[in-house]
């Protein structure tokens, strides 16, 4: 199997978290760093306990904010077997988390060691053979042309400086479209400006580029990892 590396952003509300509903809980394990209720509920999700601590060979389901145990966490379900794919929702709140509780106010070693703390994560996700998905939010800038410009929310410039989007083949933008009233939430996968990042593996067939995801997707990640696994496996 190839396994797919995939980062998702997004504003809050607008789907990423629901995309994972399609998941199958057997084979999935997610690291929830914000702390909040799956928005399609929990149902096969579940933390066991080994004392006060989560027992990380049995449970599928970990709240954490904190670096070190984020790393634990990837460590231990790396090695699993009965698990395919691994979420984390949201890097972003991991790098505020870590902000807010050890960099504010202190010196310019804390937003070195934020940096360090957060280039091991995307190291250690690159070489799981696993699924993986990342969610985080976005940013919307305007640069000196008054062009906009959407990349992943951080804190500083060492942290963009890693171009996290680069550690991934698929990057993708969640979106929530309305026409004529009817809500509808969708991936995009493909940019319409130079300054939007999301992006598709991509082959050349017959002299034509043939990207293995439509420009747009429905919300669903089970079909994203889907059409990747079957794209890589063509002959």
């Amino acid at each position: 199997m190839n396994y797919q590396k995939v980062i998702c952003l997004g504003r809050s509300g607008s789907g990423k978290s629901f995309s994972l509903h399609s998941l199958d809980p057997e084979t999935t394990g997610i690291i929830n760093v914000d702390k909040k209720e799956l928005s399609f509920g929990n149902p096969g999700y579940t933390t066991q306990l080994n004392g006060k601590l989560p027992d990380l060979e049995k449970s599928n389901y970990v709240e954490t904010d904190k670096f070190t145990s984020v790393m634990k966490t990837l460590d231990v379900w790396s090695t699993r077997n009965d698990l395919e794919t691994i979420v984390l929702d949201t890097v972003t709140h991991l790098i505020s988390s870590d902000y807010v509780n050890n960099t504010i106010g202190r010196d310019f070693k804390a937003y070195q060691t934020l940096a360090l703390n957060f280039w091991k994560v995307l190291d250690r996700i690159r070489e799981i053979n696993k699924h993986i998905v990342v969610f985080g939010h976005i940013e919307e800038l305007w640069n000196d042309n008054g062009e906009r410009v959407v990349s992943m929310k951080s804190h500083g410039k060492m942290i963009n400086s890693f171009e996290p989007q680069s550690y991934f083949t698929t990057m993708l933008f969640a979106e929530v479209h309305s026409d004529e009233g009817e809500i509808s939430y969708m991936f995009k996968t493909a940019p319409t400006s130079v300054y939007e990042q999301v992006k598709s593996p991509a082959r050349i067939i017959d002299g034509k580029v043939v990207k293995a995801l439509e420009p747009y997707e429905p919300n669903d990640m089970n079909l994203i990892l889907s059409k990747l696994n079957k794209f890589y496996n063509h002959n």
